[in-house]
């Protein structure tokens, strides 16, 4: 007599193997390798260990990407003060140069502009020369080094030029000090006397036209009713 389907014997459902479920590596690693090439993985990888070489820092064969990362978020003007002295405080105690990627937004670029142009040269920031981007084994030279100590000697100076520059030109409410505090306040008070009048002149004028056409029509006289009437 055979024995029912759901009296099956365990030893028998055990040794039945259980569907096969892909890994959840394999189901993560695929969206990450479409969405980022490998081409561009290699490269980045690439300036990463050039980079970290040229300035002396631990990076191993077997890493597959970059230790550190700074990332800046948005809000405006505060945001970029914010990050300013994040920047600053990493390169008064020399961990600017161990961050291996930057990635900004809104505020956040105003201020990730700003450190980018310091790694540029000299002549290049003043616009005497146009800056060349280089291939990630160019940054083997010494001079990798040396732009890294020049940048967080920059960022650790609040009084470097390029530190004045960006607080003075930060000031986007006023930029040109107290004449644009006086000329905001000016604009101030023309409009809380010129907004009222002209409200209260485009509402006046309707009413006054309307008044207008209600005061001609019962002034005019009634010529056509009275010659009936006469007849």
């Amino acid at each position: 007599m055979s024995v029912p389907e759901e009296h099956a014997s365990p030893a028998r459902d055990a040794a039945a193997p259980a569907p096969s479920r892909p890994s959840a590596a394999v189901a993560s690693a695929s969206p990450a390798a479409s969405a980022y090439p490998a081409e561009f993985a290699r490269r980045e990888l690439d300036g990463v260990r050039a980079r970290r070489v040229a300035l002396g820092l631990p990076f191993s064969a077997c890493e597959t990407t970059g230790r550190a990362g700074l990332s800046i978020s948005g809000g405006g003007i505060r945001s970029a003060t914010f990050a300013l002295g994040v920047l600053q405080a990493l390169a008064r105690h020399g961990c600017l140069r161990h961050v291996d990627y930057l990635s900004t937004v809104s505020g956040g670029g105003y201020i990730g502009s700003f450190l980018g142009s310091l790694y540029l040269p000299a002549a290049a920031r003043n616009g005497t020369e146009t800056a060349v981007a280089t291939p990630p084994a160019a940054s083997t030279a010494p001079g990798a080094a040396q732009t890294a100590q020049r940048v967080e000697r920059t960022l650790a100076d609040a009084d470097a030029p390029p530190i004045r520059w960006l607080r003075e030109h930060g000031r986007y409410m006023a930029p040109r000090g107290a004449g644009d505090y006086l000329y905001a306040v000016a604009i101030l008070l023309r409009n809380w006397i010129a907004l009222p009048l002209a409200g209260f002149a485009l509402t006046l004028v309707p009413l006054g036209w309307a008044y207008w056409l209600t005061q001609t029509r019962q002034d005019a006289p009634p010529t056509r009713r009275t010659a009936s009437a006469a007849r």
